[in-house]
């Protein structure tokens, strides 16, 4: 009786647990439009999406432009279950009655996200409507846009959309829902496909808002638009723009391709001539005047135009047919991110282009850097939920720090924002002085006027708002906790000791000039310093990307060193892996450029050594010396602080000019002189490794290496110690 009942329980349990999961699935694939479909049986679109073939006359075409319009019309308000927006359908069905499992759906919908952040009066008008064509998994360059041209320009007189081809994955929902600026067309993700994205543009641009803009751009990911300039050039045009306007960049005498098998092919029955009609490029993109926009959205939908497979050929043929040839619109856009861009795309760039690198001479995008301002208006607090719960108040620290800048000739606008970034996210208790080392920057460097006209104004964007003067005065008047000391060129080692030494805090911070602190950055490194004051912590760093300046993942690992004694970012193990978002944890080594340290225990210490020069090996250095001298010290990475910082392409000519291969190997041959004595195995196999660059190498002043060892061997364990305790060097290279 018992083994009945028990297979009765069983069974109820199978029964039930299937119904949930059906439901369950049920739920995730209308959330995300997987078997969403409508009384016609037609797929309906996603948050919105647009149908592939777009006529005024087809009821999903008109579903998905009122979903649209609707949208927009109810703007931050955000649709219940209980007043769910009702699509209107043109069909004979309409009176059928839904399913169960369809009233089920529509009642688990909480609600539905808007198309767009900014607020749309009803009324409202606006000049600019930019269409970005980008594709599902570009997130980071959508995320790209919205913090450098988006957040520079602001959306005052123009509005943009991504558009996005149907995706395969789930991901791109929560991006949807979270920023509520992408349009999904029901096309496949196709090179032929996007022209059917094009028009959708349009028909978008025309149709979801209750009065048209002037002009729309087609765009995409890989573009940065000045949108300033261009809205200041398009109304200089007057008529000549405002009317029947097709403009970008003309290309002539190109050649249809005929194999089949090629993805750019046009039949004979489509193009019959031998080249192409003169079109615009859709490299950088290109712009119509609304009229002509209406005019092409119509010749699609009364099907008098044949939409064919070639982007920039199919939309120059519909522009025709609305008699319309393309005309020439220079510097409309300008290309912001190459390293993304197809290397032979790249190979067509204009001279000029090539010759007004963005890279040069900084080795990141300038323009990019430029377009952040002088405050970033949306650093991603990426910190895990245990941080913020656990967080440490900064009434609760008795320490406070100064904050130590190198540099030599950084872009202003990037220095400035260093700057402006800690006063804002430090709190003003914590924070006592920021110094400011100049490694030698050049008189022409320090008096270039700043702001620039084209500069945006601090904190809001539009005309300079502070009066143009000399960048070294600007930068001093930020704040009165700015000291400002100039060196000569002698390297930031040197430029660090100076620092320390001008210091007037318990504590120190080195700080990288190009790097955005996170809110709650210094608050757990103080702490860690504050209960075990021989201690140096290190933040994570959050990757800046070098293009687009768009912040990136955090990544918790540690810093390794190998067998050519360099720092190598090393994998978290053990115990510390599973709390590694939030918990402080060893690190062997550190990266250098950012960390914070009590200056008593600093001075306990051997300290950076004068001797070396411009800059590496004392990362590994000072690091060796916390853990293996004068007992008790750790060099740890605090999770709940994080640091963004850009990693430059490469290093630039004014940093070669003293980080030279010779410097790199004095450095390197100290470090191992000092910590490595002679017939120490380890010492073997470190020169073994480094064989190519030191074997003949003496340095110019060696005078000082016995100091050092002895030392070493006065205050410090051995490598035996450290092996066992902190970890071995690792094998990558």
């Amino acid at each position: 009786m018992s083994t009945f009942k028990l297979s009765n329980v069983i069974v109820v349990i199978l029964v039930f647990g299937a119904i949930f999961q059906i439901v369950a699935v049920g739920y995730v694939a209308y959330s995300f439009h997987v078997f969403d479909f409508g009384s016609n049986g037609k797929q309906k679109g996603a948050l919105p999406m647009l149908p592939n073939n777009i006529h005024s006359n087809d009821e999903t075409s008109d579903r998905a432009m009122t979903q649209v319009r609707e949208l927009v019309k109810k703007n931050t308000k955000l649709i219940s279950s209980k007043k769910i927006a009702k699509p209107v359908v043109k069909s004979n069905n309409a009176d059928v009655p839904k399913s169960i499992f369809s009233r089920f759906m529509e009642k688990s919908i909480n609600k539905i996200g808007l198309p767009f952040k900014a607020k749309l009066p009803k009324k409202s008008s606006f000049d600019l409507f930019l269409g970005i064509l980008t594709k599902e998994g570009e997130e980071d360059k959508r995320e790209a846009i919205r913090s450098t041209m988006v957040a520079r320009y602001g959306k005052q007189n123009w509005k943009y959309m991504f558009f996005v081809a149907k995706p395969k994955g789930f991901l791109i929902q929560a991006e949807v829902n979270k920023y509520k600026d992408i349009v999904v067309v029901d096309v496949s993700e196709k090179y032929r496909d996007e022209p059917k994205m094009v028009i959708a543009l349009l028909q978008t641009a025309l149709s979801a808002y209750d009065t048209k803009p002037k002009w729309i751009v087609k765009s995409d990911s890989t573009t940065y638009v000045n949108v300033d300039d261009l809205l200041r050039n398009l109304k200089k045009g007057g008529v000549k723009y405002s009317k029947n306007f097709y403009g970008g960049s003309p290309v002539e005498g190109n050649t249809p391709i005929r194999d089949k098998a090629s993805q750019f092919y046009e039949s004979m029955e489509d193009i019959p001539t031998n080249t192409f009609a003169p079109y615009n490029s859709q490299r950088g993109g290109y712009m119509f005047s609304s009229d002509l926009a209406t005019c092409m959205v119509a010749k699609v939908a009364s099907k008098k135009v044949k939409v064919l497979h070639n982007q920039d050929v199919a939309m120059s043929i519909i522009a025709r047919a609305c008699g319309v040839k393309p005309r020439a619109f220079s510097n409309h856009l300008s290309i912001m991110f190459p390293d993304m861009v197809d290397k032979g795309k790249m190979m067509n760039q204009d001279k000029r282009a090539k010759e007004l690198s963005d890279m040069i001479p900084y080795q990141w995008n300038k323009r990019a850097a430029e377009a952040v301002g002088q405050l970033r208006k949306n650093i991603p607090d990426q910190r895990v939920h245990k941080c913020k719960v656990e967080f440490h108040d900064a009434s609760k620290i008795t320490l406070d720090t100064s904050i130590i800048i190198t540099f030599v000739e950084e872009q202003p606008t990037v220095l400035v924002r260093t700057l402006r970034t800690i006063l804002k996210n430090t709190p003003a208790k914590l924070l006592k002085e920021i110094i400011l080392i100049d490694d030698g920057s050049s008189e022409e460097w320090l008096n270039q006027p700043y702001p620039l006209p084209s500069h945006a104004s601090f904190p809001e964007g539009g005309a300079v708002a502070l009066k143009q003067t000399k960048f070294i005065d600007y930068v001093k008047n930020i704040s009165p906790k700015i000291r400002y000391i100039k060196q000569n060129r002698e390297g930031f080692i040197r430029g660090r000791v100076k620092g320390i030494e001008a210091t007037t805090a318990e504590t120190f911070t080195v700080m990288e000039s190009h790097a955005e602190v996170c809110d709650g950055w210094l608050e757990p490194l103080l702490w860690e310093i504050q209960v075990n004051p021989k201690t140096m912590a290190n933040p994570v760093i959050t990757q800046i990307h070098h293009h687009s300046f768009a912040f990136l993942l955090p990544v918790y690992q540690k810093m390794d060193y190998n067998y050519l004694f360099e720092m190598k970012w090393g994998t978290v193990r053990g115990a510390a892996a599973q709390k590694k978002e939030y918990r402080p944890y060893n690190s062997p080594v550190h990266a250098g450029g950012i960390f914070s340290m009590k200056k008593s225990y600093y001075y306990t210490l051997l300290g950076y050594d004068k001797a070396m020069k411009g800059f590496s090996s004392e990362n590994l250095d000072l690091a060796f010396q916390v853990w293996m001298c004068n007992g008790g010290g750790r060099n740890i990475v605090v999770p709940c602080s994080q640091v963004g910082h850009v990693f430059r392409d490469k290093s630039p000519a004014v940093s070669l000019k003293i980080f030279t291969p010779h410097n790199v190997n004095t450095n390197k041959k100290i470090l191992i002189d000092s910590w490595l004595p002679k017939g120490l195995p380890f010492r073997n196999e470190i020169l073994k490794e480094r064989h190519h660059d030191l074997d003949n190498f003496k340095l110019d002043h060696p005078e000082d290496i016995p100091r050092r060892q002895k030392w070493i061997k006065d205050h410090c364990v051995g490598w035996d110690w450290f092996f066992k305790n902190i970890g071995k060097p690792t094998h990558d290279k």
